[in-house]
């Protein structure tokens, strides 16, 4: 029987569980920002989504010889149709 009346099956934490340890830690704390960041998160993921589906047409118009201002106006107005 070991002296200090310990469990045989133990042993001492190594530097992989250790890591493990730390990952599992550090996927819980991004879970839980981005949980309370949600609100802002889907914000960026809707324009970011608006602009790769305006982009198309845009580029279009700058290949016709519009500057990139002048061509997104009237893209401008169908954002403004969807509020």
């Amino acid at each position: 029987m070991n002296p200090s009346g310990a469990n045989s099956n133990q042993r001492p934490l190594s530097y992989d569980d250790l890591l493990r340890w730390l990952v599992i830690v550090a996927l819980l704390a991004l879970l839980a920002l981005a949980i309370a960041i949600k609100e802002t998160l889907l914000l960026f993921a809707v324009a970011f989504l608006l602009a790769m589906v305006l982009n198309p047409g845009v580029a279009w118009l700058e290949r016709r010889g519009l500057n990139r201002g002048v061509a997104r106006r009237p893209h401008r107005g169908s954002r403004e149709n969807i509020d």
